[in-house]
């Protein structure tokens, strides 16, 4: 089924590229499947004879079976440095975290961090505040 309808966007590629005169880049074109099983995966790339995605992202150098991941840090460049340019999530969590406890020790009085202050702090320190038990992260 899989391998039929692969056929019919082949056959589509191939009527655009006579039409139009545009031709797909092989070199720079990649097929990522996942959860195919080997068979349908190697129909696709006798099919398209496109290479595979997965091995240059998760090992950096194509067609190299051997080595370890590519390190989350170089993902997380720039696309001009090399990278995918996808933003760390966890630094941003731990940027935003920070920005939160600066506004509720020294920042305005908003009505959100009164409420916070009155209703989770009760007037305590916010480094001395108890975690409640009914947290989603407990």
């Amino acid at each position: 089924m899989l391998a039929a309808l692969a056929r019919v966007v082949k056959v589509a590629l191939d009527e655009f590229s006579l039409l139009s005169g545009l031709h797909a880049n092989h070199a720079k074109s990649n097929i990522f499947t996942s959860g195919v099983s080997p068979t349908i995966n190697q129909q696709l790339f006798n099919l398209f004879s496109y290479t595979k995605f997965r091995s240059f992202l998760w090992r950096g150098i194509e067609g190299d079976s051997k080595g370890a991941k590519i390190c989350w840090s170089d993902i997380c460049l720039l696309k001009k440095e090399g990278g995918l340019g996808i933003k760390d999530l966890s630094s941003w969590n731990k940027a935003l975290m920070i920005r939160h406890i600066w506004i509720l020790s020294y920042g305005t009085n908003n009505m959100c961090s009164s409420w916070i202050k009155a209703y989770h702090l009760k007037d305590s320190n916010l480094w001395e505040a108890k975690t409640p038990c009914t947290c989603s992260w407990n």
